[in-house]
Protein backbone atom coordinates (compact mmCIF):
# COMPACT_ATOMS: atom_id res chain seq x y z
CA UNK A 1 0.00 0.00 0.00
CA UNK A 2 1.45 3.31 -1.01
CA UNK A 3 1.52 6.44 1.08
CA UNK A 4 -1.21 7.96 -1.09
CA UNK A 5 -3.48 4.96 -0.54
CA UNK A 6 -2.81 5.07 3.21
CA UNK A 7 -3.66 8.77 3.33
CA UNK A 8 -6.87 8.15 1.37
CA UNK A 9 -7.84 5.28 3.72
CA UNK A 10 -7.21 7.48 6.77
CA UNK A 11 -9.29 10.29 5.23
CA UNK A 12 -12.15 7.89 4.50
CA UNK A 13 -12.02 6.62 8.09
CA UNK A 14 -12.14 10.16 9.50
CA UNK A 15 -15.11 11.05 7.27
CA UNK A 16 -16.94 7.90 8.38
CA UNK A 17 -16.31 8.73 12.04
CA UNK A 18 -17.60 12.26 11.50
CA UNK A 19 -20.77 10.89 9.92
CA UNK A 20 -21.32 8.63 12.93
CA UNK A 21 -20.78 11.54 15.33
CA UNK A 22 -23.19 13.75 13.38
CA UNK A 23 -25.85 11.04 13.39
CA UNK A 24 -25.43 10.42 17.13
CA UNK A 25 -25.49 14.14 17.88
CA UNK A 26 -28.67 14.56 15.86
CA UNK A 27 -30.36 11.65 17.63
CA UNK A 28 -29.32 12.99 21.03
CA UNK A 29 -30.58 16.45 20.15
CA UNK A 30 -33.95 15.05 19.05
CA UNK A 31 -34.28 13.28 22.39
CA UNK A 32 -33.04 16.16 24.52
CA UNK A 33 -34.88 19.07 22.88
CA UNK A 34 -38.34 18.32 24.35
CA UNK A 35 -36.88 17.85 27.83
CA UNK A 36 -34.88 21.07 27.56
CA UNK A 37 -37.96 22.99 26.42
CA UNK A 38 -39.99 21.53 29.29
CA UNK A 39 -37.31 22.58 31.77
CA UNK A 40 -37.22 26.06 30.24
CA UNK A 41 -41.00 26.32 30.60
CA UNK A 42 -40.87 25.29 34.24
CA UNK A 43 -38.14 27.80 35.01
CA UNK A 44 -40.12 30.57 33.31
CA UNK A 45 -43.21 29.68 35.34
CA UNK A 46 -41.22 29.76 38.59
CA UNK A 47 -39.67 33.09 37.60
CA UNK A 48 -43.08 34.56 36.83
CA UNK A 49 -44.46 33.26 40.14
CA UNK A 50 -41.56 34.79 42.02
CA UNK A 51 -42.01 38.13 40.24
CA UNK A 52 -45.69 38.22 41.20
CA UNK A 53 -45.09 37.10 44.79
CA UNK A 54 -42.17 39.47 45.22
CA UNK A 55 -44.53 42.42 44.92
CA UNK A 56 -46.43 41.18 47.97
CA UNK A 57 -43.41 41.14 50.28
CA UNK A 58 -40.60 39.04 51.61
CA UNK A 59 -42.78 37.02 53.99
CA UNK A 60 -44.96 35.88 51.10
CA UNK A 61 -41.89 34.79 49.13
CA UNK A 62 -40.58 32.89 52.17
CA UNK A 63 -43.95 31.18 52.67
CA UNK A 64 -44.06 30.20 49.00
CA UNK A 65 -40.53 28.77 49.23
CA UNK A 66 -41.49 26.71 52.28
CA UNK A 67 -44.67 25.48 50.60
CA UNK A 68 -42.71 24.56 47.48
CA UNK A 69 -40.25 22.56 49.59
CA UNK A 70 -43.06 20.56 51.18
CA UNK A 71 -44.70 20.02 47.80
CA UNK A 72 -41.42 18.92 46.24
CA UNK A 73 -40.69 16.39 48.99
CA UNK A 74 -44.09 14.74 48.71
CA UNK A 75 -43.98 14.89 44.91
CA UNK A 76 -40.61 13.16 44.69
CA UNK A 77 -41.61 10.61 47.31
CA UNK A 78 -44.69 9.71 45.31
CA UNK A 79 -42.80 9.62 42.03
CA UNK A 80 -40.08 7.46 43.53
CA UNK A 81 -42.54 4.72 44.37
CA UNK A 82 -44.24 4.95 40.99
CA UNK A 83 -40.97 4.64 39.05
CA UNK A 84 -41.11 0.88 39.61
CA UNK A 85 -44.29 0.49 37.56
CA UNK A 86 -42.83 1.35 34.13
CA UNK A 87 -40.02 -1.25 34.10
CA UNK A 88 -42.31 -3.96 35.45
CA UNK A 89 -44.95 -3.26 32.83
CA UNK A 90 -42.34 -2.95 30.06
CA UNK A 91 -40.73 -6.24 31.01
CA UNK A 92 -44.08 -8.01 31.00
CA UNK A 93 -44.97 -6.37 27.68
CA UNK A 94 -41.67 -7.51 26.18
CA UNK A 95 -42.28 -11.04 27.45
CA UNK A 96 -45.72 -10.92 25.78
CA UNK A 97 -47.56 -11.41 29.07
CA UNK A 98 -50.55 -9.05 28.91
CA UNK A 99 -51.89 -10.36 32.20
CA UNK A 100 -48.72 -9.26 33.99
CA UNK A 101 -48.86 -5.86 32.24
CA UNK A 102 -52.37 -5.34 33.57
CA UNK A 103 -51.30 -6.54 37.00
CA UNK A 104 -48.32 -4.15 37.16
CA UNK A 105 -50.47 -1.22 36.08
CA UNK A 106 -53.29 -2.13 38.46
CA UNK A 107 -50.92 -2.48 41.42
CA UNK A 108 -49.30 0.83 40.45
CA UNK A 109 -52.65 2.59 40.33
CA UNK A 110 -53.67 1.21 43.72
CA UNK A 111 -50.30 2.11 45.22
CA UNK A 112 -50.58 5.64 43.84
CA UNK A 113 -54.05 5.98 45.32
CA UNK A 114 -52.99 4.64 48.72
CA UNK A 115 -49.88 6.82 48.75
CA UNK A 116 -51.42 9.84 47.04
CA UNK A 117 -54.32 10.45 49.40
CA UNK A 118 -52.19 10.95 52.55
CA UNK A 119 -49.62 12.99 50.64
CA UNK A 120 -52.33 15.24 49.22
CA UNK A 121 -53.99 15.67 52.60
CA UNK A 122 -50.59 16.45 54.09
CA UNK A 123 -50.08 19.16 51.49
CA UNK A 124 -53.47 20.72 52.15
CA UNK A 125 -53.14 20.76 55.92
CA UNK A 126 -49.34 20.62 56.28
Amino acid sequence: MTALEQAEAARTKVLAERAVWRAEFGDTLRLAAPMALTQLGQISMMTTDLMLLGRLGDKVVAAAALAHTLLFVSFTLGMGFMQAVAPLAAQAFGARQPRMVRRALRVGLWASLILGVPLTLGQFWG
